[in-house]
């Protein structure tokens, strides 16, 4: 965990002066360290970049300094973005610090799930995010492909990379994930798509599917108790089976993408520097995916076009589905076709670890996509923000920010949604008379951090 010198004190004296930008103001997050920011090292996680100092702000974190967010920390990521080895030491598992937090999202799930940030930015280009989310046992959305800009964020394969939130709850991550979203003219694969988000929509009218050759015998007691609760709220399970060509190894084409990604690193011999004590080292990986011939990779794009047909095809007459994280190639098949999917907790297993659940949406169904799994029990590791968001400023209030008709349409000028915008303005005595009696949101979280410090310690992020 790199510690930036960002200061709450100008969003607290904003927020005083009766300036609020919204939910995310003044709530300390942490970037995964292949993010830029300005004056501050980007290392990658890597000995061959440990000095890197990229001269632009990521396009996430120019939108969340819009918000009003305020950027506490770099966070751990394994090695270019793979795994939970950062430099010569691992990310911890807050829930069993003997453990790993998966990679290669490994320092923002760590350091979400034991209260160090507020939230917390990851990638994901074959389930980076999804991964450490169950593992650490909070909310980790990966949203469609294009959905949210890539602009300042190391690529790893240009077609598969997306940047999505990890948080301590759905419903944060909603929040979080309206912040960023959206073009930018700078990552020009990224599309402006709605998102209607209801945080109050109820399950009906749903269609709901179940990804049945990955639910057996041997399904984990945890998963079987989700297929139960979501039956119990009135959901019909619909039967799913992923398309032909799911099952295709996405390696390959990774490999390629990352050999051009990194091809100056390859061809100044500093590819050495990378680690060389794992079973297949990233440097023999790269080196050997240039010898792939170019028939063989256009095959590969013509199987994963035939894949995305037939995932089109299967998601027809369902909106979202559930699937475990284990037991089928689904995190891989709907990384290759771009669909958007959260990894929520379900429980925990027998030695005290958390457990996860996964729901995938269609292209662009978000906001589905989160209904259904908001709509889950569960249990989360700490107070979501949304909660403290409420409790701080009312809950009449709080709706302004949340309601379905402020998410999915924004000002032209502003980050800020325009109905939002004019609900701020028409009731700032209000906010006023509220804000003389609340607890800053910052204060909150360093309370938080606290009660973070003592449970687990400072081993739970790298």
């Amino acid at each position: 965990m790199s510690h930036l010198t960002s200061s709450p004190a100008p969003a607290d004296r904003e927020i005083a002066a009766g300036n609020y930008r919204g939910p995310l103001h003044g709530i300390p997050w942490g970037a995964k360290d292949v993010i830029a920011k300005r004056g501050y090292r980007t290392t990658w996680g890597s000995e061959a970049y440990r000095e890197q100092t990229l001269d632009l702000d990521a396009t996430v974190v120019a939108r969340l300094e819009e918000a009003g967010a305020v950027l506490l920390a770099k966070l751990a990521t394994g090695e270019i973005a793979r795994g939970d080895r950062w430099f010569d030491k691992q990310t911890r598992n807050p829930w069993k610090t003997d453990e790993g937090s998966g990679g290669s999202s490994a320092g923002p799930a760590s350091a979400t799930a034991a209260g160090l940030v507020g939230f917390s930015i990851g990638t994901d280009t074959t389930g980076s995010i999804l991964g450490p989310s169950k593992t650490c046992g909070i909310s980790g959305l990966r949203p469609t492909f294009g959905r949210v800009s890539r602009h300042g964020v190391m690529p790893v394969c240009w077609s598969l990379d997306k940047v999505g939130p990890i948080c301590r709850s759905v419903e944060d991550c909603a929040i979080v994930f309206e912040a960023i979203r959206g073009p930018d003219n700078l990552d020009l694969a990224v599309v402006d798509m709605p998102f209607n988000w209801d945080g109050n929509r109820s399950l009906e009218n749903l269609r709901v599917g179940c990804l049945q050759d990955a639910f057996g015998d041997d399904t984990d007691a945890n998963d079987t108790a989700t297929l139960e609760s979501l039956r119990n709220l009135g959901v019909e399970l619909r039967p799913l089976r992923l398309p032909e060509h799911a099952g295709m190894d996405a390696l390959q084409m990774l490999l390629v993408d990352e050999a051009a990604a990194f091809d100056e690193l390859i061809q100044s011999g500093r590819v050495d520097l990378l680690i060389q004590d794992r079973e297949e080292p990233e440097d023999m990986l790269m080196r050997v995916a240039r010898l792939l011939p170019a028939v063989e990779y256009v095959q590969i794009h013509r199987l994963r076009m035939l894949m995305m047909q037939g995932m089109e095809k299967a998601l027809r007459n369902i909106d979202v589905y559930v699937a475990p994280h284990g037991g089928s190639s689904n995190t891989s098949a709907t990384s290759l076709t771009g669909h958007p999917a959260i990894s929520v907790p379900n429980g925990f297993d027998d030695d005290g670890k958390p457990t996860g659940i996964l729901f995938v949406g269609k292209l662009y169904g978000e906001a589905e996509l989160m209904t259904v799994a908001q709509g889950l029990p569960g249990r989360q590791c700490l107070p979501s923000l949304a909660t403290a968001f409420k409790l701080s400023i009312g809950e009449n209030f709080a709706e302004q920010y949340t309601s379905s008709s402020c998410f999915g349409h924004r000002d032209v000028h502003s980050r800020e949604p325009a109905c939002a915008r004019d609900q701020r303005r028409s009731a700032d005595s209000e906010r006023a008379g509220r804000r003389r009696h609340r607890k800053s949101l910052v204060s909150q979280r360093c309370c938080d951090q606290q009660w973070s410090y003592r449970r687990y310690g400072r081993r739970s992020a790298a």
